[in-house]
């Protein structure tokens, strides 16, 4: 008896896991765009990329820091943090646990604030075309900006901007913090060593608008 409940409540919670993961890493549609509340959750909790199973990534992010003194706006501090994080921990191998996590909860937020970003323009995108009204890109950027801005991941990256201050040796309570989030494409593998190679770096996120 108690086999038989055991089974078929680990049967039952891989097929709920299966049915979320289903829903969740679907492309964009308008059930899993209704369900972004619950997306953020999923991912926090089941994050992953599918590394083994996608061609290789086709951008790298770039996460800046951009720190604006309150009493001098002419004053600006800025930090890209995910290249030298790399650095680093490729450097502590295998010694780089605290490296590792770090990486693990920046690239997740980034995640979910990308794929937030694209499901909250196609909502609005979406409801404006219903009501046959035209979209303003600027008050456009500006709605999908606050709703990112009050997600866990947002919060998360914006905790972290007081760490790099204190590395950096920045009085955290003189500045104004902005998140900037770029890609920048990854060269064919017969561009890799062609000096003359252009990165070119498209703004993704930037909590400043």
């Amino acid at each position: 008896m108690f086999r038989y409940i055991f089974s078929t409540l680990v049967s039952g919670l891989f097929l709920f896991y299966g049915i979320t993961t289903l829903i969740f890493a679907t492309p964009d549609n308008f059930i899993n765009i209704s369900l972004i509340e619950y997306s953020e959750k999923f991912n926090t909790f089941f994050y992953q990329r599918w590394g083994f199973f996608a061609p290789p990534p086709q951008s790298n992010d770039r996460l800046y820091y951009v720190f604006e003194k309150k009493e001098n706006k002419g004053e600006i501090i800025v930090y890209e943090v995910i290249e030298p994080l790399l650095k680093q921990k490729s450097s502590n191998a295998p010694f780089n646990g605290n490296e590792d996590l770090i990486d693990y909860l920046i690239s997740n937020s980034i995640y979910l604030i990308t794929d937030g970003i694209r499901a909250v323009r196609e909502s609005y995108e979406y409801e404006a075309k219903l009501k046959n009204k035209k979209i303003n890109e600027f008050e456009l950027t500006k709605k999908v900006n606050k709703v990112i801005e009050s997600t866990k991941p947002f919060k998360t990256l914006l905790n972290y901007s007081k760490k790099v201050a204190l590395n950096n040796k920045i009085e955290y309570d003189d500045y104004n913090v902005y998140l900037k989030i770029t890609q920048t494409k990854v060269p064919k593998f017969i561009d890799r060593y062609k000096k003359n190679f252009k990165e070119n770096e498209q703004l993704i996120f930037d909590s400043s608008n």
